[in-house]
């Protein structure tokens, strides 16, 4: 407690600008932290077509783990969609080919024939 002969001791108005910006800044600069380097690009995270298999992200949050050739996804994998949608199945020239299970993010699946990329036949 102050007394009444006491005053109250000068803050400087550039502090209390730096306080302010640092303020309005930390959440900003702590937002940027948290995303990983691996989310802002396109890329693999770990393998690679050279090692035969891997995991592929897209910057939209799109992930793909499993086979890949001659640059391309190629043999089984797992193609994970950002809306909650699942692939499981073989995959050929990048595209969904052969047998395979479509897992929809609502519950329902559809298990049966893929042809470059979309279902063929019926499930």
């Amino acid at each position: 407690m102050m007394r009444p002969s006491q005053t109250m001791p000068e803050i400087s108005p550039m502090r209390d600008r730096l306080l302010l910006i640092a303020a309005i800044a930390a959440p900003l600069i702590l937002a940027f932290m948290a995303v990983p380097a691996e989310a802002a690009e396109n890329g693999w995270l770990r393998g690679s077509c050279e090692s035969g298999s891997g995991i592929y992200r897209w910057s939209d949050g799109n992930r793909y783990e499993g086979g890949c050739r001659n640059n391309s996804f190629e043999g089984r994998g797992t193609l994970y969609l950002n809306n909650g949608d699942r692939y499981e199945g073989s995959f050929s020239r990048d595209a969904k080919n052969g047998s395979g299970t479509y897992h929809f993010a609502n519950g329902y699946r559809f298990e049966g024939q893929f042809r470059n990329g979309k279902r063929n036949g019926r499930g």
